[in-house]
């Protein structure tokens, strides 16, 4: 009895064994693919690109948690953990198993990439590996990444020609943002594009002209620049200095650089560049009194040496010319939720790393990792349950409806943020906040934010944060265009003073008119009286333009109606008394008619050089500001 009731027992779980089995081939196979600096980690074998014998627990012997090893390890691990997540769920891609490869876009390892990897070999990413996700590994659907800028452009553009969508944790050059050339592109961070919310910062402070300098032989730092200096262009706020410098700075650039900006009446200084670059630029600046109570630096990097104590590296005073600086990126929320925290702890159980320092979860954005993980699966999650069979997904069959515009809004609430859309671009939406360095070493205190489209941007407490604390922004160095109403005393008393201008010229124009045969009239010259009147009612009226708002036109015209009408009756009286002299001189006018037209003449071509000198000196104005946003 207990022989047969052993071998029920047996069979039952054969059977159970057996269903189970049955269960888990049934599902169907859906492979996504990790690219990434793989090259920095020692001992993987490879087989063109694709990694065969990767081992998924963390070995301080071979991987340093400072260098692109760690950063590359911990981003994989995040991965593999999103795709076990969503393997463990019952409601994301029920019936499809996720399974993962793996890319090196550098080859096998070679030391230099665990410190200072550029992206070589430069054809390795746009060839073998390219080649591997395309055409070799036909089963790989989508793609997550932790690659540089220089590399992840040559697998987003062969990525994205074959209509597979791929997401990057690390890649945060602004040239990714192209549509045209990389629509399957995307990325779980913002863009690094600062245009826009500059523009609302400096429209939130009456800002109308600004200085830049820019890092122009590094590439983020010269796409950021151009794409700064177009907007700026784009919104007329004019560029009253720019300088681009290379890398490596020399005395005589420097010099050059400040002497550009002495001569201009620039007062808000954009910096564009690395932080060891602007640390650079800001000591000097700061010591040719460039830096004070009268500039307003900002800046999209915090002013830092990339080695040494800055006040050994400058000087004493360094942090001091910080005070007041503009820092600005995206928001970061204030405080991380439970599941960021809970993902942490079940990655460092996952690759056995138990030291303490948990600065490598963000440091390897690893949850960012993660983040572009369910990114992606929830887009196919979300494709397959519009009513499209998964082996057709698995097999590449819907990959044109892969596109950016699948995983936009999937209402995901990411580790570190709530829930997330993306932009047109692929880059996640969200607002840029500005924070002001107080000179106290690198401390700083967000001052306000844009909203989250960059349309407009409102300080937290109602106000800036300047120089030494100083609550007043300083003016832009331009001339400031006057403006009355009848509401103050002034306004009122220049409102009547120009109406009676006004009409006493126009009661004079009329009395030339109306007797104007009159023979004690004639001796006056009543063709020059009138000039002289309408040179009077031409000054009435710039002054009564004071009245209204300082548009671009109404300034224009206030130059114009003021030079025109005093220049007509400077001229006008220059010519008339000069023809009165004549024609009562000692010397007998034989023709007086022709002198009195030779006058006229005389006098209307004053008038025509006055109107020609100033159209030059319009031309030339627009001109200038022309070549200053060059």
């Amino acid at each position: 009895m207990i022989a047969v009731s052993f071998l029920l027992l047996l069979k039952l779980t054969f059977w159970n064994i057996a269903v189970l089995s049955q269960q888990v081939s049934s599902k169907v196979n859906i492979t996504i693919g990790i690219l990434g600096i793989y090259c920095s980690i020692p001992r993987l074998k490879l087989n063109g690109s694709l990694i065969t014998n990767y081992n998924t627990t963390y070995d301080p012997k071979l991987i340093s948690t400072t260098g692109y090893g760690g950063f590359t390890f911990f981003g994989d691990a995040a991965v593999a953990l999103a795709v076990e997540d969503v393997n463990n769920s019952s409601t994301i891609l029920p019936g499809v198993n996720v399974k993962i490869k793996r890319f090196s876009d550098c080859g096998p390892f070679y030391q230099a990439a665990v410190t200072s990897f550029t992206g070589r070999p430069s054809g390795f990413a746009p060839s073998i590996m390219s080649r591997d996700l395309t055409e070799v590994h036909t089963d790989v659907i989508g793609v997550v990444g932790g690659e540089i800028s220089a590399t992840a452009r040559a697998s987003a553009e062969a990525l994205s020609s074959y209509q597979i969508p791929y997401c990057s944790w690390y890649s945060g050059s602004p040239l990714l943002d192209d549509r045209n050339m990389f629509p399957y592109f995307f990325r779980m961070f913002p863009s690094s594009k600062s245009g826009n919310p500059i523009y609302q910062f400096l429209k939130a402070n009456s800002v109308r002209q600004v200085g830049i300098i820019y890092q122009k032989d590094s590439s983020n730092p010269l796409l950021q620049a151009t794409e700064i200096i177009d907007v700026l262009q784009q919104k007329h706020v004019i560029l009253g200095a720019k300088v681009a410098l290379i890398t490596k700075l020399t005395p005589a650039q420097i010099s050059y650089a400040i002497n550009t900006f002495n001569r201009s009446t620039v007062r808000y200084i954009i910096s564009v560049g690395s932080a060891d670059w602007i640390s650079k630029i800001i000591y000097p600046f700061g010591k040719a009194g460039l830096v004070g109570p009268n500039y307003v630096w900002i800046t999209t990097n915090n002013p830092r040496p990339s080695s040494g104590d800055p006040l050994k590296v400058y000087g004493t005073d360094f942090y001091s010319f910080l005070s007041g600086v503009i820092l600005i990126g995206p928001k970061s929320p204030s405080s991380y939720g439970p599941q960021y925290y809970l993902t942490r702890s079940q990655l460092n159980l996952r690759t056995g790393f138990s030291e303490n320092d948990t600065t490598i979860f963000t440091n390897s954005n690893a949850a960012i990792a993660y983040d572009c993980t369910m990114l992606v699966l929830l887009g196919i999650d979300k494709l397959i349950k519009l009513g499209n069979p998964a082996n057709l997904v698995a097999s590449r069959g819907l990959q044109a409806s892969m596109n950016l515009s699948l995983f936009q809004d999937l209402g995901y609430e990411s580790l570190k943020y709530s829930i997330i859309s993306l932009t047109n671009a692929g880059n996640m939406k969200t607002p840029f906040v500005f924070s002001a360095m107080s000179g106290d070493s690198y401390d700083s205190y967000a001052i306000g934010e844009t909203d989250i489209a960059a349309t407009s941007f409102t300080y937290y407490s109602g106000y800036g944060y300047f120089f030494n604390g100083s609550t007043i922004a300083p003016t832009d160095g331009l001339p400031r265009p006057f403006t009355y109403t009848i509401d103050t005393s002034f306004g009122l008393i220049l409102v009547i003073l120009s109406c009676i201008g006004l009409v006493v010229s126009l009661l004079v124009a009329a009395f030339f008119v109306f007797y104007q045969r009159n023979p004690i009239v004639r001796v006056a010259n009543v063709p020059e009286c009138l000039l002289v009147v309408a040179g009077s009612l031409l000054i009435q009226i710039s002054i009564l333009l004071y009245l209204t708002d300082a548009t671009s036109l109404i300034c224009q015209l206030r130059m114009w109606s003021f030079r025109m009408g005093y220049n007509i009756m400077i001229s006008t009286l220059l010519c008339k008394n000069l023809l009165v002299s004549r024609m009562f001189s000692k010397n007998r006018v034989r023709r007086p008619e022709l002198l009195a037209l030779g006058y006229r003449l005389a006098n209307a071509t004053l008038i025509a050089v006055n109107i020609f000198i100033m159209v030059a000196m319009d031309v030339e104005q627009k001109f200038h500001c022309f070549l200053l946003t060059l």
